[in-house]
């Protein structure tokens, strides 16, 4: 016995109806998906910048630590005392509690500043014609500096900030920590 199956024919084309509701749901789909791109690739730009911000801040920090290492190594005979001079060979001028700038040309060397840490002023950039912006606050502590004289005898804060200007917006990278005379003995 044979059977037949009888399909039954649809018509030769869609209704407008069906048109319409198939371009809505996809065109939400598309708009959906590029305003997840849209923000993946801003997320990813702050990302981006943050990082290089952060190595900017670090960079600091190893300026500062190389010159009191160069300092150790140069006047290795009074270490105690010239551990925190301030680019002269003879020590004349100590790192004191202010706003310094980082130079690296052939070494590391600080340049003491008053101007604003702002993003309008270049006194601050990174490089030249960079949207970074680095400030390094230098703060020598002794025990009358230090609450209830807890501090050892010689330490330097050092604040390294970068800021640059994304979207409109100012961000900030701070970083922030302490060298220390650890050849600090009594006699060498």
């Amino acid at each position: 016995m044979k059977k037949y199956f009888r399909f039954q024919k649809k018509p030769a084309g869609e209704s407008l109806l069906e048109t319409i509701i198939a371009i809505t749901i996809l065109s939400i789909i598309l708009v959906s998906v590029f305003g997840l791109l849209t923000q993946a690739l801003s997320a990813n730009k702050d990302i981006k910048n943050r990082v290089i911000a952060l190595n900017y801040a670090r960079e600091g920090i190893e300026g500062v630590r190389n010159i009191r290492d160069t300092n150790w190594l140069r006047f290795s005979g009074d270490r105690r005392g010239k551990w925190l001079c301030l680019n002269s060979p003879d020590c004349t001028q100590k790192i004191e509690t202010a706003k310094y700038k980082l130079n690296y040309s052939t070494q590391y060397s600080l340049e003491k500043k008053t101007d604003a840490f702002d993003l309008t002023n270049t006194v601050y950039e990174v490089a030249s014609g960079s949207i970074f912006h680095r400030q390094l606050d230098l703060e020598p502590e002794t025990k009358d500096v230090c609450p209830s004289n807890k501090c050892d005898e010689s330490r330097l804060r050092i604040t390294s900030r970068v800021k640059w200007l994304e979207e409109g917006n100012v961000r900030t990278v701070t970083l922030e920590t302490y060298l220390y005379d650890f050849y600090g003995r009594n006699s060498y």
